[in-house]
């Protein structure tokens, strides 16, 4: 028992170090992820150069770690791998000065582990700066590169003995590639040596390593295990370790084994392959390409796409000369990027490349649609959608077998014209232009349906369009829930409840419209009320805050809101009621018209002109009157009522015809004769005086003194001394009548269709307490003829249901005597309760209004501010008189006291409240919605890929920024638009609108809600109106686009469906396996699904390029041929390829080809993507 129980202590503790050994592998492999991108950033923006560094490590300790460094699992790693592996010692690489600190110094006098721990540290930074490897050493011979932060791993987890051989990285101008700088001591020559990085990034070590392993060629230090069968054989290390860089390699002294495994390589990788991976490999990140990446994946797996371009068919449509497309460039490009992920030989730079790679990084094809689209230029974010919208029809036009498109009109179905023909007719129109099997397999059609939205216009386009996708919207995300209260207008019927789902960017006639179709629906009307009857109100504290028009935006309505949406008065009726006051005469505008103004204009034809020009006339007058305030309150609309204005020109009337008078007995007069002649002779004589007399022009002359004298007696008018005056102002009276006129029948006219106003109500208990607000206010529409008393007979007939009946009897009675004089009163609309209950209720109700201010939020009101309406005071205790339908401020008119949407307040006095209003009753409310729908709601609360096909194809009307021209109306017009699914495509791309936009409000947010949609058996034979028994629209999801984060940064991926039926999942350069519950989640963006007709994992016969003759090795210095040094490296054969090696079959990656056991390699998703410069062709100069 005590051995069993050391042998599970032992085999635990061997299980928890290769535990820790697998820790660090993955961690090197992230480590050297980031050292591939720091040196990517570098290449492209030179800014970064001195910032990048490299670290010099023995190839002995290197080849000893490279088994874990290396490892797929658990099992290669070795139990005893720390003791075997050691401390990094790079002080067998150098030169050791006698200058240099060395740890055998001591001092006594201070604590040895201090001690040591100072001298490390200052021998770290001494040796930064003086450290010098020998001079006979050799890159990928003697010695290797790592990064800063592979370099920071395994010091911290193997330790070191304090030699840091940091070396900078400089930019050769000549080719714009990368060099790391050794010191000038370290070379043999003049100048310092330097080491070129490949554009990859990576240096490929593993060949080199796994050649040091099978020759035995590793440096094995003390303690450590010689035997070269713990190590990787080099078949395993050629499948693709996981090393930081990759470079060319050779060794000048015993490499003859690894140039023979080299060349062999590559003539086996060279050979035809049987067929292609069962997985594409991953795409890198070239820096805010997830976009690009995640759209490739799912277009790349998508089957006729990947038939078509794999096995060159495609070549043999290349339409070069379409001046839509990019002239066969991207779909060449893209054809090449489809052969690089499968594993398929490609010819770049007339060498060719057979690679089956873990990761492809697409510069190439990044470089060509940025050229031939400058909206992907460079390397900002972008939606996936989009660019696969971009791509294929890119691919389309470049394949597009129509030389020259003709000239063709879009069709529209004619009124009695069968779908089915007009549909045809389209299609095969449209293949006169457009054909190709980009088309075939991703083109549907739908029909489309536009109606203007004008009442007197029939007109409706229908036409029959393709489609590459469907952009759907979200139900319920796009939409939001209105709670709102209808209150109708008959008094018998209750307010009710609705809760109404509401287009986000919905205006306020939406929501009318959507309630007609509720109230349609329950019964409660049998066709729907205009619009134009409904008016939608905020209600707070009791009055009305906010009053919402038709085009309102609905956003402005928040979730706490109390709206009430009130129905109205016909309009037809209030404007037919409002037209009979024009229709009435006017005592005062009959009195006016008979004015006569004879015998008091003469005046010159200047003087006329004058007083005419830009109305100076209103400036002549204030000369004759002594308060000038007069004349402001005269012509000041706001200020001056038609009372006060025609109370004035009584008084101008009045003062002229006095005036008049006294012109006419001065004129009659004789001596006025000898006044005249007398004044001429003293002008004429003027002329002869010598200048001694005290004798002067009369200053006086023509004014006349009964004229001075009748002024100096009005005590409103001045300065009327002579006949022109009195002429001047006649001129000036006559136009004050012409604008009493004027405002007269504006006055008449101003409310021809009525007015909106509310009624809220007020309580006031005892004499001396504040009155309190009461009940919800009432909107009402009301014709320009209604009175006062009017009004009360309508409030009467409004609140009839809430007047408690026991009290209408005894209120009856009281009304009696009132009865005789209410029938001098004619009714409105037909009303004859004259006399009833309700009505007598409503007469001894005081009543005060405000006028609406002109904002569009109520506020609150001041109950002291309140004026008075009607002829009744408030009061208490209910025992006022009652109003008289014959008084004058009875009489008065509501419409002229309120102004539109004014408010009238009942003033309730406490007693009168008490015993006649039954609140209770006023507010009660029905619920449109049973507990039943309530459930049926909430259980529907997912929604499914098929709600929103469904709502797109619902009816909706165009916003205000997307019109549409309708010939018939000679207008652009909000029209109505439907769309209706006619015929589906073998695949079928589903855009999931989560980006929402408002046109109005300029806001764009993001839907996070899960969206479900079947992974098989998409079934849409009830919504896709045209199609064959072969070709049922039932899909199978093969493909998902997904986004993370918002709209301020994101990330995208992409969820694939292999051959097999296994799903995986590719982020970036990363792929992992993945279950189908991974692939529903609220990230699903876009949806690749095809028909379940469509072929599945066939093998295609693929052309291989022409063999080329062997390339010659390398020579073993890398320095002395930086240029010839990449030929042997197979990451440079294309542009697109970077080799990374195996990784473990874990979390960060899995094997993607059972074959060659090749792994992905596990760059980091990048949700924070780096941003970097745009490559070019010179990175990757052509071979020699």
């Amino acid at each position: 028992d005590k051995s069993t129980k050391i042998e599970k202590m032992v085999a635990f503790a061997v299980s928890d170090n290769r535990a820790d050994g697998m820790a660090i592998t993955a961690a090197f492999r992230q480590a050297s992820d980031d050292d591939v991108r720091n040196a990517m950033n570098a290449m492209s923006n030179p800014t970064d150069v001195d910032s990048l560094k490299f670290y010099i490590i023995p190839s002995s300790w290197f080849v000893k770690a490279w088994r874990l460094l290396s490892a797929r699992s658990e099992d290669d790693i070795d139990e005893n791998w720390r003791d075997s592996i050691g401390q990094i010692q790079n002080s067998e690489l150098l030169n050791i000065e006698h200058n240099e600190v060395t740890s055998d110094e001591e001092d006594p006098a201070e604590d040895q582990q201090k001690q040591q721990f100072e001298k490390l540290h200052l021998r770290m930074a001494k040796n930064r700066q003086e450290g010098k490897i020998k001079k006979e050493l050799e890159h990928s011979k003697d010695y290797f590169f790592l990064g800063a932060s592979a370099w920071l791993l395994v010091k911290e987890k193997f330790g070191f003995d304090g030699y840091e051989l940091e070396r900078p990285c400089v930019t050769n101008a000549g080719n714009n590639s990368l060099e790391i700088q050794l010191k000038l001591e370290e070379s043999n020559g003049t100048t310092p040596k330097l080491i070129t990085i490949p554009p990859s990034g990576r240096f490929a070590y593993e060949k080199v390593v796994s050649s040091k392993v099978n020759n035995t060629v590793a440096i094995i230090s003390e303690g450590g295990s010689g035997d070269a069968s713990t190590m990787p054989n080099a078949t395993t290390s050629n499948q693709g370790a996981i090393i930081p860089f990759t470079t060319a390699q050779s060794n000048e002294n015993g490499g003859k084994e690894a140039e023979d495994s080299n060349d062999q390589e590559m003539e086996t990788d060279s050979q035809p392959m049987a067929g292609r991976k069962r997985h594409a490999s991953g795409l890198g990140n070239l820096g805010n390409t997830c976009f690009m990446n995640s759209t490739l994946q799912c277009l790349i797996h998508t089957e006729p796409l990947l038939q078509y371009f794999l096995s060159g068919e495609y070549e043999a449509d290349l339409n070069k000369d379409n001046p839509l497309g990019t002239g066969g460039e991207l779909a060449s490009e893209f054809a090449k990027l489809i052969r690089e992920m499968w594993g398929i030989p490609i010819k770049r730079y007339g060498v060719v490349s057979t690679t089956s790679l873990s990761a492809v990084y697409p510069r190439q094809f990044k470089q060509c649609v940025g050229r031939h689209a400058e909206q992907f230029m460079g390397y900002d974010q972008h939606d996936s959608q989009e660019f696969a919208t971009y791509l294929l029809d890119a691919l389309h036009e470049d394949t597009n077998r129509v030389t020259k498109k003709p000239y063709i009109e879009k069709p529209e179905q004619g009124k009695d014209e069968p779908d089915d023909v007009a549909a045809n007719k389209a299609w095969e129109l449209h293949l006169k232009r457009e054909d190709s099997r980009v088309l075939e397999n991703f083109m549907g059609q739908v029909k489309s349906r536009l109606e203007c939205c004008e009442a007197n216009c029939d007109r409706v386009s229908t036409t029959f369009d393709p489609f590459m996708y469907l952009s759907v919207p979200i139900p319920g995300e796009s939409d939001r829930q209105l709670k709102v209260t209808f209150v109708p207008l008959k008094p018998n019927e209750k307010p009710r409840n609705f809760d109404l789902t509401v287009p986000k960017t919905a205006a306020m006639g939406k929501v009318f419209s959507l309630l007609n179709d509720e109230l349609i629906e329950l019964g409660a009307r049998s066709d729907p009320i205009p619009l134009h009857d409904f008016v939608a109100v905020d209600v707070w504290s009791h009055e009305i805050f906010s009053w919402y028009q038709l085009d309102s935006d609905i956003d402005r309505i928040r979730e706490s809101d109390k709206t009430f949406i009130f129905e109205l008065d016909p309009q037809h009726d209030i404007t037919e009621e409002s037209k009979k006051r024009s229709d009435e005469p006017d005592e005062v505008e009959t009195s006016l018209s008979k004015v006569s103004e004879r015998n008091r204009v003469n005046l010159d034809v200047e003087t006329l002109t004058r007083l005419n020009k830009h109305d100076n006339w209103q400036g002549e007058i204030e000369n004759y009157v002594k308060v000038s305030h007069t004349v402001y309150i005269l012509f000041n609309e706001k200020r001056g009522t038609v009372e006060d204005r025609l109370q004035f020109y009584n008084k101008l009337k009045t003062f002229l015809d006095q005036c008049q008078k006294e012109v006419e007995d001065y004129e009659s007069s004789p001596k006025t004769a000898i006044v005249e002649d007398d004044a001429e002779m003293k002008d004429e004589g003027s002329d002869d005086d010598d200048g001694d007399s005290d004798e002067k022009p009369s200053a006086n002359a023509g004014e006349i003194q009964g004229l001075i004298d009748r002024t100096d007696a009005s005590p409103t008018f001045a300065n009327v001394k002579t006949k022109r005056d009195v002429e001047i102002l006649g001129f000036c009276a006559n136009k004050i009548r012409q604008l009493i006129l004027k405002l007269i029948n504006d006055k008449k006219n101003k409310y021809n269709e009525g007015i909106t106003i509310q009624v809220s109500m007020r309580k006031h208990k005892t004499a001396y307490s504040s009155s309190t607000k009461l009940a919800t206010p009432i909107a009402l529409r009301i014709p320009s003829t209604m009175t006062v008393y009017g009004l009360r007979k309508e409030l009467a007939k409004r609140l009839s249901r809430s007047l408690q009946s026991d009290l209408k009897e005894r209120a009856n009675n009281s009304a009696e005597s009132a009865e005789a004089s209410e029938e001098k009163i004619r009714p409105m609309n037909g009303d004859h309760s004259f006399g009833s209950p309700e009505l007598s209720i409503m007469r001894q109700v005081p009543l005060s209004f405000d006028r609406k201010d002109g904002s569009n939020y109520g506020g609150t009101r001041s109950t002291y501010n309140s004026k008075q309406l009607g002829m009744l005071e408030k009061t208490h205790d209910g025992e006022g008189i009652m109003a008289d339908p014959n008084d004058d401020a009875e009489m008065a008119y509501v419409a002229d006291i309120l102004g539109p949407l004014g408010n009238v307040t009942l003033e309730w006095p406490g007693d009168l409240c008490d015993r006649c209003f039954d609140e209770i009753e006023y507010e009660t409310v029905e619920d449109s919605l049973t507990d039943e729908d309530g459930k049926k709601k909430e259980e529907k609360a997912v929604t499914n890929v098929t709600d929103c096909i469904e709502k797109y194809c619902q009816m909706e009307q165009l916003e205000e920024t997307e019109m549409w021209y309708c010939n018939q109306c000679q207008k652009h017009v909000r029209a109505w638009k439907q769309f209706h699914l006619y015929r589906a495509p073998p695949i079928l791309i589903i855009h999931l609108k989560r980006f929402h936009y408002s046109a109005r409000t300029h806001r764009r947010d993001k839907i996070t809600s899960f969206i479900d949609f079947p992974l098989k058996g998409l079934d849409l034979t009830k919504m896709v109106a045209s199609y064959t028994e072969e070709g049922k629209p039932i899909y199978d999801c093969y493909a998902v686009s997904n986004h993370y984060g918002g709209l301020g940064g994101g990330h995208y991926t992409a969820h694939i469906l292999d051959d097999d039926g296994e799903w995986y999942y590719y982020d970036d350069s990363r792929m992992t396996k993945a279950e189908e519950k991974e692939v529903l989640s609220e990230a699903a963006y876009v949806l690749y699904y095809r028909r379940q007709d469509v072929p599945v994992g066939q093998n295609i016969a693929f052309p291989t390029p022409e063999p080329v003759p062997p390339l010659a090795p390398a020579p073993a210095a890398i320095e002395s041929e930086p240029a010839n040094a990449m030929v042997n490296d197979e990451s440079d054969l294309s542009s697109n390829v970077s080799t990374f090696g195996v990784v473990a079959d874990d979390e960060d990656g899995m094997a993607v080809d059972g074959d060659s056991k090749a792994e992905s390699s596990p760059v980091d998703a990048m949700d924070t993507e780096i941003d970097i410069a745009g490559f070019t062709n010179e990175d990757f100069p052509p071979l020699q």
